[in-house]
């Protein structure tokens, strides 16, 4: 790959949420990539194609994603037919999309490496400053959610950065630190995973349902297994390392596979729970003498179902 690498960038009046959420909606980038249908699940390892119509010209353009740190930066490698090379590593870009929050706004940036020469680096940039435009246009020009499902999403979008954000800061961390973090990451999963079980896992029909109720049971063992161990391990940087994937691909699947299937029958009062039961969790996270005393992860779980089954007006079952 040569040096000549194309940088865009731009600032959008929107948070770094609403940004994460345009780069990663299929309709949304339709509007703003040149009327590309987009095809990926957004995991690491994961294909994503791109297809449509360029002057005239059918196309379907592919690659991998490489990262994806959520709401902060996505990489993925990028091959199109129409360049006339052939499909080989040599001809592959990669494109590294980096959010970063200013204040009010946010500043996107875009890079994409292997252009032959400083020339070929300026196109690629005016391509690209000229997309950033739509993604800004797109974002900023979009109308304040009314649909209550769509307040949902974005809620459950932004506790989904939050533990990105968690899982983070135990990897960062050594020592004392390193605990701390560990213990500040157990009650947020456990207070948020009551809150889903609360509604959105309750009126998503199966499998959707099923997948992520399984998944977060197993987190829930990995998490028992991991307060017996010593933070400072070998034997806990291999199993955090395990855990944090898991949740990672957890939160997306919620996000693009069981949410989806929320958008198709449900009630006002049903997405009302939901997001009443979302909407406490920070409130009873920082409470840790309160409503939810620190203890294990079964236990604040156990005591965060038993509060936020007073939504419902009774008890929800422990599960």
């Amino acid at each position: 790959m040569t040096d000549h690498v194309a940088i865009a960038e731009t600032d959008i009046q929107a948070s770094p949420a609403q940004v994460w959420a345009a780069l990663t909606d299929p309709e949304q980038i339709r509007k703003f990539m040149f009327g590309a249908e987009v095809h990926t699940d957004w995991q690491q390892g994961s294909p994503i194609t791109w297809a449509g119509v360029y002057e005239g010209k059918d196309y379907e353009d592919h690659g991998t994603i490489l990262e994806v740190e959520r709401g902060k930066r996505l990489v993925m490698t990028h091959y199109s037919p129409l360049t006339g090379q052939p499909d080989v590593p040599e001809s592959y870009h990669t494109l590294t999309y980096r959010i970063e929050q200013h204040g009010p706004s946010t500043h996107l940036t875009l890079s994409q490496d292997n252009n032959a020469t400083d020339e070929e680096a300026e196109h690629s940039r005016d391509m690209w400053e000229s997309m950033l435009e739509g993604v800004k246009k797109s974002v900023e020009d979009a109308p304040e959610p009314m649909n209550p499902v769509e307040k949902l999403w974005q809620l459950l979008h932004s506790e989904h950065l939050e533990v990105e954000r968690l899982l983070d800061a135990v990897t960062s961390q050594a020592g004392g630190d390193r605990a701390a973090a560990f213990g500040r990451l157990r009650r947020y999963l456990a207070v948020h995973e009551a809150a889903e079980g609360v509604g959105i896992h309750t009126f998503t029909a199966p499998p959707e349902a099923d997948d992520r109720l399984a998944e977060e049971d197993l987190a829930t063992r990995a998490i028992a297994d991991l307060e017996g161990m010593d933070p400072g391990s070998d034997a806990f940087d291999e199993a955090f390392g395990h855990l944090a994937k898991d949740v990672r691909a957890h939160a997306a699947a919620e996000e693009h596979e069981e949410m989806p299937a929320v958008l198709k029958d449900t009630s006002s009062e049903q997405v009302s729970r939901a997001y009443a039961a979302l909407a406490m969790v920070p409130e009873l996270v920082a409470e840790a003498d309160g409503r939810i005393p620190d203890g294990a992860f079964a236990q604040m779980h156990a005591a965060a179902v038993a509060e936020l089954g007073k939504l419902a007006g009774s008890e929800l079952p422990p599960g």
